[in-house]
């Protein structure tokens, strides 16, 4: 979807959360997890 387009993108898209993201595990409330389709798995501190 990023490479057909030729513009940046500036905001939330639902369809690209959708294509590329599996789930996210929320670990506690300052930790979580994001897993991609391709199995890339994201570690985030908030």
């Amino acid at each position: 979807m990023l490479k057909k387009s030729d513009k940046l993108l500036t905001e939330f898209d639902e369809g690209l959360w959708i294509a590329t993201v599996d789930a996210v595990t929320v670990h506690s409330s300052h930790e979580i997890t994001f897993i991609f389709k391709d199995g890339l798995e994201l570690n985030s501190k908030i």
